[in-house]
């Protein structure tokens, strides 16, 4: 008798031990499911509140991959309004801009948005490029993770604390250094104040339109634009908590390398991104 309950209960963890196995051999192919290799996907998204290191990381990636990079941020449409977006000496030729150059057109839609990034994806990998597209506007990104073949997408964002008070004035100062006024003067003999979205969508704009008819000190339009983006990035943030099916990557340009290398190596071993992770700190 206690042999034949020793067998039936051998049995049963034979069952058991089975259902177990088949149960985790299903769970990887959900989970594999999830990290699906990058090369199946639309490329890499790099999204998030503004100042916050996407433009650096983008940049970085793509020399590294070689890359093309893709807009996702309204303001670099406005061709003459460019500013705090510096893409430096990355070739031309591996940039996808849907360029506005006309002051009274409106801002592209985000369906617009999405189906321009589609094409530029498929324009990039017919090129031999990995698609990044990068940029801070909510709605755009929103849009492009509705698409049927979405890319994996990190929001990056930073710390709110001094330090990042501290570089966004910092930039701020080395924007004007660089002659964002000037660029500001060149906007409003165009006119670009009288009806572009792309004028008042930015505070940097028309702050700094106050400063160039003398109404207030640059040092004033500094201090001002440097707060409100400050306020910008953090409000931006509780909006990027709403975005579904991302991952949070916090920025630290002292850690940029080692970010990066992390990065290219899930993209080149396949692994892709988890559609399940949240924010965590």
């Amino acid at each position: 008798m206690a042999s034949r309950r020793h067998g039936v209960l051998t049995f049963f963890a034979f069952l058991q031990s089975f259902f177990y196995l088949v149960g985790f051999a299903v769970f990887q192919q959900v989970h594999a499911d999830c990290l699906r290799p990058l090369s199946t996907l639309g490329g890499l998204m790099l999204c998030g509140p503004t100042s916050c290191g996407k433009t650096a990381l983008a940049l970085e990636l793509a020399h590294r991959i070689n890359g093309g990079l893709i807009n996702g941020d309204e303001m670099l449409y406005y061709r003459h309004l460019s500013v705090g977006i510096d893409l430096g000496s990355f070739p031309r030729s591996r940039t996808r801009l849907y360029e506005i150059f006309d002051p009274e057109r409106p801002k592209i839609s985000p369906p617009e948005h999405s189906a321009f990034v589609e094409q530029s994806v498929g324009e990039l990998r017919m090129a031999g490029f990995f698609p990044i597209i990068q940029g801070t506007t909510f709605s755009y990104a929103k849009s492009v993770l509705e698409l049927k073949n979405p890319p994996a997408t990190l929001v990056v964002y930073r710390e709110y604390d001094a330090k990042f008070a501290h570089d966004v004035r910092k930039r701020v100062e080395i924007e004007f250094e660089n002659g964002f006024l000037d660029n500001v003067k060149t906007a409003l003999t165009n006119g670009w104040d009288r009806t572009a979205y792309g004028f008042y969508g930015s505070y940097a704009y028309p702050t700094a339109a106050k400063a160039v008819r003398g109404e207030m000190s640059v040092k004033e339009a500094i201090d001002l634009i440097s707060g409100a983006i400050v306020e910008t990035a953090v409000r931006q943030t509780e909006k990027y908590r709403a975005l579904p099916g991302v991952e949070w990557l916090k920025y630290d340009s002292a850690r940029k390398d080692e970010l990066v290398d992390a990065i290219l190596k899930r993209i080149q071993s396949g692994v892709g991104f988890s559609k399940t992770r949240t924010k965590s700190d």
